[in-house]
């Protein structure tokens, strides 16, 4: 390092990542944080508790619900032939359920879910779903590796 730029850390900004992305004084001045329009504002709040002097916070895109599953889909939760259904937020899992109804959880009822964090796992068991893995490393890689380590039933 030359001294005239602060170093750069990637930030997870889901299920915690924001959490653990400042964890003692930032030398950033000035910063940039681009975003989802429902994104939590606690990497914002980390970083200008950590010192930073200006964050820009920007929604650059928007999260829109679906107006309805596929059929397709909802046939093949009634056959059975869904196994596993994966939530990568808490707004998935929201979403989710609501799209499928009332009587979601009797839809749910014989299908592991796979959650990508605590804070996933949080929303899902206010829904009454339990998450049969959650990750251990809150982003894709991490679903996908508790997916492989998941016994099969």
């Amino acid at each position: 390092m030359d001294g005239r730029h602060p170093p750069v850390r990637l930030v997870d900004q889901h299920e915690g990542g924001a959490e653990r992305a400042v964890d003692g004084p930032t030398l950033v001045r000035a910063l940039l944080l681009l975003r989802a329009d429902i994104a939590r504002p606690i990497l914002r709040e980390r970083l200008e508790q950590g010192g930073a002097a200006r964050v820009l916070d920007l929604p650059v895109y928007e999260t829109k619900v679906a107006e309805a599953l596929p059929p397709a889909l909802l046939e093949a939760l009634d056959a059975g032939e869904v196994h596993w259904v994966t939530f990568t937020s808490s707004s998935t899992a929201k979403n989710f359920v609501s799209l499928l109804g009332p009587d979601y959880r009797e839809k749910l009822r014989d299908v592991r879910l796979a959650s990508i964090g605590p804070i996933t796992t949080q929303t899902l068991r206010e829904l009454g779903l339990e998450p049969t893995i959650q990750a251990d490393q809150f982003n894709i890689e991490g679903v996908v590796s508790a997916l492989r380590g998941a016994p099969v039933k």
